[in-house]
């Protein structure tokens, strides 16, 4: 009897414990900025996340991409507490490559998971054009019919704004300052937005970062440019209202471009082995080892301690050259090889950092990657597999992956970095003969510079020091003529890699019918050390980098000067 009840005080006891035990539910997710991702681009996953128990969580929830029903690549991992009855949102950043459409993703945590399904049941689109709407708004339907998206989901770093190309803003966004910063980062990269004031007649009045926007005689801010409507008896969009649209279609070619020029940095750390030398070493070895040994020990006179010492020696002898002349290792270091394509976001020399890269590493060990950015988004690039570590995607974001001893990782990042100040001053420019001169900062290491005017691109040349002008040739590149390189020789990749990266970009910048609204100045360079990892420390580094610079301004302050 005794026994019973102590059982039952046990269990009265331990109930309200299981009862209290944390359980998350995601509400709702939203993908990219309209529910439709953007292939080969970084987009944010958005999930509404909830405790539903009596007990705080404080952990971590992970994004999870499968593949079969097995875990595929590297997870991405997010650190959140919650309060019981609390709810927050949690973004993720994955990386939309070509085999979306056979992932399955779930999002997990310490003791539970959801299922947000399989990607084939998802379309991809173009980069987004939203209206963006506080969050007691987010229930109405615009009239404008665009997709809506709500100021609190709005990312606080620019790197995760890659998908997004157009913005509707019908009143004031109540923002932090990171997320007032990253919205005027991604105007000035490049963004579109339509400013329509409201029906009572009042102009939208902006603070912060965001207060130039106050000034209605501008329309241009960096490569961003902004369309003021009049004001409207509703918070919906004027009849005659336009935004461009670029659609994002990448084919076979570019895919395995990128992954050849990925194969070519891993074949530039392959150890330099003389086969010859270790083809004649081991005919030697079967010689030694075979029928000399073999005359050396059937003397019976021969000590047989003497004969098993000598075999045990040529053994040794043999191992230790073969050691030498045959292991990774011979003569090998740490490298780290990579190709970016930089968009300034300010004139202060911020770049929004696009990077392929490649890390070889001599030693076993699980790396964390990071660079000089507050925030980061990182990709691990794979076939099928799982990959063992994790992304840590945002503010303080970090790669954390194993590398194998005399092994390699490639991976995509996405960062704003510091680099050199390029403010090209404009001497001389006519756009009906498609010319163009500039004077660009002397210590820059420019190897190739190409001037964009529509959609034709002109090769630079320098002419004297620090200026730069079209060829007098009529040498002019179009897209379709652009070569991607289909080999993995390190040579080709040298002469192959600023014309695939031409390409690269020529595929993601925003499309104008309007030449003069997006000229731009492309130079391809040696990386800085900037845009090199700050951890681990790797005794070679090298680096190449396009730096797309904006000309709109700057063609036009010419324009009424001369």
């Amino acid at each position: 009897m005794r026994g019973i009840i102590r059982s039952w005080a046990i269990l009265l006891l331990i109930t309200p414990a299981l009862r209290a035990a944390p359980e998350l539910v995601v509400e709702s997710h939203l993908w990219g900025f309209s529910g439709r991702p953007v292939q080969e681009a970084f987009n944010p996953l958005t999930l509404e996340v909830s405790n539903a128990s009596n007990t705080p969580y404080a952990g971590t929830i992970a994004l999870v991409r499968r593949l079969g029903g097995r875990p595929s690549g590297v997870r991405e991992i997010q650190a959140i507490s919650l309060a019981p009855g609390g709810r927050r949102i949690v973004q993720f950043y994955p990386y939309i490559d070509h085999r979306f459409g056979s992932y399955e993703w779930r999002v997990s945590w310490k003791g539970g998971h959801h299922d947000l399904g399989l990607s084939r049941r998802l379309r991809l689109g173009p980069r987004a054009t939203v209206e963006l709407v506080d969050q007691q708004s987010t229930t109405e339907k615009p009239t404008g019919q665009l997709p809506i998206f709500p100021n609190h989901y709005f990312p606080s770093q620019v790197n995760a704004t890659e998908s997004l190309e157009t913005v509707v803003l019908t009143h004031v966004p109540d923002w932090e300052p990171a997320r007032a910063k990253a919205f005027w980062q991604w105007l000035n990269r490049g963004g579109t937005v339509h400013l329509v004031s409201p029906g009572d007649g009042r102009a939208l009045t902006f603070r912060g970062d965001l207060a130039p926007l106050n000034d209605a005689s501008r329309s241009a801010f960096g490569y961003g440019r902004v369309i003021r409507h009049a004001p409207q008896s509703n918070r919906g969009l004027p009849s005659n209202w336009n935004a461009s649209r670029s659609e994002r279609t990448f084919n076979g070619t570019d895919i395995s471009g990128r992954l050849n020029v990925l194969r070519a940095f891993g074949a530039s750390t392959r150890p330099d082995i003389s086969w010859e030398f270790i083809y004649l070493a081991s005919i030697g070895y079967l010689i030694v080892i075979g029928p000399a040994h073999y005359l050396f020990a059937r003397n019976s006179r021969r000590d047989y301690r003497l004969v098993l010492l000598s075999l045990i020696g040529i053994v040794a002898a043999f191992s230790w050259l073969f050691t030498k002349i045959g292991r990774r290792g011979f003569g090998e270091s740490d490298r780290w090889l990579s190709a970016a394509i930089a968009r300034p976001v300010d004139d202060t020399g911020s770049y929004d950092v696009l990077q392929w890269s490649h890390a070889f590493l001599t030693k076993s060990d699980s790396y964390q990657f990071r660079h000089k950015s507050p925030h980061q988004l990182f990709e691990v690039d794979h076939q099928t597999d799982s990959v063992e570590g994790f992304a840590q995607n945002g503010a303080s974001g970090l790669l954390e992956v194993d590398i194998p001893l005399y092994s390699s990782r490639n991976f995509l990042s996405q960062a704003v970095l510091q680099g050199p100040a390029i403010q090209p001053e404009i001497l001389q420019w006519s756009p009906l003969e498609s010319t163009l001169g500039v004077r660009l900062p002397g210590d820059l290491p420019i190897r190739q510079a190409w001037y964009r005017q529509d959609n034709e691109y002109h090769e630079m040349v320098e002419r004297a020091g620090d200026r730069w002008s079209t060829s007098r040739t009529d040498y002019s590149w179009q897209h379709a003529n652009h070569r991607v390189p289909l080999t993995i020789n390190q040579a080709a990749l040298e002469a192959d890699l600023p014309n695939w990266l031409l390409h690269w970009h020529d595929h993601t910048r925003e499309q104008s019918g309007d030449p003069g609204e997006h000229a731009e100045l492309l130079l391809y360079a040696d990386a800085p050390e900037s845009f090199h990892p700050a951890t681990p420390a790797f005794e070679k580094r090298r680096g190449h980098v396009i730096y797309v610079i904006p000309l709109s301004n700057l063609l036009a302050a010419y324009s009424e000067t001369h």
